[in-house]
């Protein structure tokens, strides 16, 4: 079966419910589109930005605005939202929260394992219905351009604070709340890296990779253009490893894609432009100083990393009993064990994978697994569109704690609805296709 792309399927009209949308059905679309990338990509949200008090305990505003968009379209729907979303993802992502309910009881802070949970719930399983709902009521190229006009705003931030060390007051004022000591020193330090619109480099530069493949979308090749430039000079700026081959390996798929010769030629050039302005901040433009600031940037940080994971699989397999072993240590249990060690530098395991199966044991680590192994194999369908994105995000979580960034996984969340939407409606049209035969 030849599967449809992204942009195919937003042609499309397969679905009965992607019928000609009303002014009012599309500003609420175009409103609950701006306030989710928005507030996930240009709010500060795990660093310092202020929380809402409800029933005296605080909850940010991603897991406010995720809430509030699906009461909106639940409404809208008439309730029947549960049974047009993705239910094998969404049931994988229900046992995986069992595991997480059993966990909490042995978590070592109830309270935070509860926020957890919400967290968890908004970030992957909510904003999973809102998008795919939008793409299936025929919202998919509004969508595409709403993501991608706030990555360029979020990515010209960035590019701004990097080449002229200038950060906008809202965001120094957010920071410095946060943390005065560790972000002052964050901004004012020599080698210094662009903290974004989110506070932090590394979840600040992924977040930008995941928009790409939305970008791709776009059909004004200029735009594209532009907005995939910006992405890899903040991506170079904030000296992220993991975002810069995140982008590597996302261009060269689409690259090869295209097979247009002038595009291909367009994103090398640029590229080769990015670099220099990059190297150019810096006394001396030469090899040595992309190897100081990129390539070997903090050497020790890699092997601190790598100690660390084995630390906490050693903790794992040889400290713990048969209960910590089947269902782990507890929620953000790993993160006491982390400070306990007294590192300064380091709070977190930082590695997704560890991280999920010290704290929630071999259930919870395969159950985890098997929502990343389902999207894996829906994205293999669409290797042309989504595929990589989703191998560049796996791997990713070897170098971060992914599952417990809202910010960033938004823009997961958003690239598994794509894919999951463009399969069924594939595998739909192929259906009506075959019942549309006449007969012999």
């Amino acid at each position: 079966m030849k599967y449809l792309s992204f942009y195919e399927a937003s042609k499309s009209d397969y679905s009965v419910r992607a019928t000609h949308l009303t002014f009012v059905q599309r500003l609420a679309y175009s409103v609950i589109s701006i306030v989710l990338c928005a507030v996930n990509l240009l709010l500060p949200i795990e660093r310092g930005f202020p929380a809402i008090n409800i029933v005296g305990y605080p909850v940010n505003m991603s897991i406010i605005t995720s809430l509030a968009c699906f009461v909106i379209i639940y409404i809208e729907s008439g309730s029947n939202i549960w049974f047009r979303s993705c239910k094998d993802y969404l049931l994988c992502q229900f046992t995986f929260i069992l595991s997480m309910f059993v966990t909490l009881l042995i978590s070592p802070d109830f309270e935070a394992g509860i926020y957890v949970m919400i967290s968890y719930i908004s970030s992957f399983c909510l904003n999973l219905i809102i998008v795919y709902y939008l793409f299936e009521r025929g919202f998919m190229k509004g969508f595409v351009k709403i993501i991608c006009s706030i990555t360029l705003i979020s990515a010209g931030i960035g590019v701004i604070e990097g080449l002229f060390q200038f950060i906008l007051p809202f965001y120094y004022s957010t920071y410095t709340r946060y943390d005065y000591d560790r972000m002052s020193y964050e901004i004012s330090r020599s080698d210094h890296r662009v903290l974004g619109t989110l506070g932090n480099p590394i979840v600040y530069s992924v977040a930008l990779v995941l928009t790409m493949p939305f970008v791709f979308r776009l059909k004004n090749a200029f735009m594209r253009i532009v907005i995939l430039s910006m992405i890899f000079t903040a991506c170079l700026l904030t000296q992220s490893r993991t975002s810069v081959i995140m982008f590597a390996v996302i261009i060269l798929v689409e690259m090869k894609i295209w097979r247009k010769s002038i595009n291909i030629f367009l994103m090398i050039l640029i590229s080769i432009v990015c670099c220099v302005i990059y190297i150019s901040m810096y006394d001396q433009i030469s090899f040595y100083d992309i190897n100081e600031r990129l390539i070997y940037r903090d050497p020790q940080n890699i092997t601190l990393r790598y100690d660390m994971a084995v630390w906490a699989l050693s903790n794992f397999f040889w400290k713990n009993d048969l209960v910590g072993m089947i269902f782990g240590s507890g929620i953000k249990s790993s993160v006491n064990s982390v400070y306990s060690l007294g590192i300064g530098q380091m709070n977190t395991i930082d590695n997704n994978y560890v991280t999920v199966l010290y704290e929630y044991g071999f259930v919870g680590f395969a159950l985890y697994c098997s929502t990343l192994i389902l999207v894996l194999q829906q994205g293999w369908k669409r290797k042309g569109d989504f595929f990589f994105p989703i191998t560049a995000y796996i791997l990713a979580g070897f170098s971060f704690v992914a599952i417990y960034y809202l910010t960033c996984n938004f823009f997961w969340t958003a690239i598994v609805a794509g894919v999951l939407y463009t399969v069924k409606r594939t595998e739909d049209s192929a259906s009506d296709s075959h019942t549309s035969l006449p007969l012999s």
